[in-house]
């Protein structure tokens, strides 16, 4: 029992680092490129350009029927998808 007991510990242990290593890389990534394009949303968050950003907009917006449904943009982003819905769609 002890010996699964601290497999269970050090499974957990390797998985906190690894998550907080992963959230640092991340931190890092969008760090470096706010500062390379700090006026440019879509850049910062790893896109080519705005228009490659509205194309997976569009195409995600073609797959479902937005009108008259309420949307909550969670992500990693700065919340772009919603403010394109209510351009595009009768939003709830």
């Amino acid at each position: 029992f002890e010996m699964t007991e601290f497999n269970l510990n050090t499974s957990l242990q390797k998985e906190t680092a690894v998550n907080f290593l992963d959230r640092l890389n991340i931190y890092f990534y969008h760090k470096d490129r706010h500062k390379k394009w700090p006026s440019n949303p879509p850049k910062i968050l790893g896109w080519r350009d705005e228009e490659s950003q509205l194309s997976r907009f569009r195409i995600i917006a073609k797959q479902h029927d937005f009108n008259h449904k309420s949307v909550l943009d969670l992500g990693c982003g700065y919340g772009d998808f919603k403010p394109y819905l209510d351009q595009n769609y009768d939003i709830a």
